[in-house]
């Protein structure tokens, strides 16, 4: 079962339970390591393949503990990488956090470049704790976000997802 862990370095409180992360007024889940959109904006070591960092038998428990050490903080997904990578389609793990997020009534909000967020909107809809979703959409011109999100979906996908 998943515990509260708290680490100091240097002057800085870090709390974990399991994958979640605390980030001082917020708390962060990413159920994948990497990011396979490749922004060059981003953090090198945030960018590769995308890889399931968290079991789907090991959701609720985590979810449960977290409950318990939450406080007042708004739980983010898709902060540290994307959660709907284009592995997503194949493991499925963001879809497989929502209702769990919302059977705990989280608050939580969702960051993606991805447009297969479209593809959960059956269970968005029905989570009273979701608070906001952004879709990135850094630019209309195709040929210049190629460059800067060689692996995101196209900036039309993402328009026609929100």
């Amino acid at each position: 079962m998943p515990e509260l862990i708290v680490n100091q370095v240097g002057d800085v409180t870090v709390k974990t339970v399991g994958k979640i992360v605390n980030m001082k007024d917020w708390w962060s889940l990413t159920p994948y390591d990497k990011c396979s959109f490749r922004c060059v904006y981003c953090s090198v070591e945030a960018q590769g393949k995308s890889r399931p960092v968290i079991k789907p038998e090991d959701i609720a428990p985590m979810l449960d503990e977290f409950v318990k050490h939450q406080g007042n903080l708004m739980l983010a997904l898709g902060i540290s990488s994307d959660a709907y990578p284009p592995e997503e389609a194949e493991h499925g793990l963001t879809r497989l956090l929502l209702p769990e997020i919302a059977k705990r009534n989280i608050p939580f909000t969702i960051t993606t470049h991805g447009d297969l967020i479209v593809r959960d909107i059956d269970l968005l809809k029905t989570c009273k704790s979701l608070h906001t979703i952004g879709v990135s959409i850094p630019n209309h011109n195709e040929e210049l976000v190629r460059r800067f999100e060689p692996g995101a979906p196209s900036c039309t996908a993402r328009i026609e997802a929100v």
